[in-house]
């Protein structure tokens, strides 16, 4: 009751880049780097087994489609609850 039903204070959240550009490299520029490194190296791996370059580059480019997808996706769950949540005494497995 009082001052100790109060939860504990957030941290300040990082600075946010200024800028809509910068909002959006930051948010979507370590996905595309993701992306191009997984489609280049499924391209090499492909091609070095023996199969022909349209081959290769057919299936990295479905490589980068498939990361940005699932970057995508990932992006959309929520965070964990953080372990500074206030208790409410209850359970949620009973």
């Amino acid at each position: 009751m009082g001052r100790h039903a109060t939860p504990p204070a957030l941290p300040d959240p990082p600075d946010a880049p200024a800028g809509r550009a910068a909002r959006l490299a930051s948010r979507y520029l370590p996905r595309l780097v993701l992306a191009v490194c997984a489609a280049i190296t499924t391209t090499l791996a492909v091609a070095w087994a023996g199969n022909a370059w349209s081959s290769a580059t057919v299936a990295g480019g479905a490589v980068a489609v498939v990361v940005l997808g699932a970057a995508w996706l990932a992006g959309t769950v929520p965070s964990p609850p953080s372990e500074s949540a206030p208790d409410t005494g209850h359970d949620a497995v009973q």
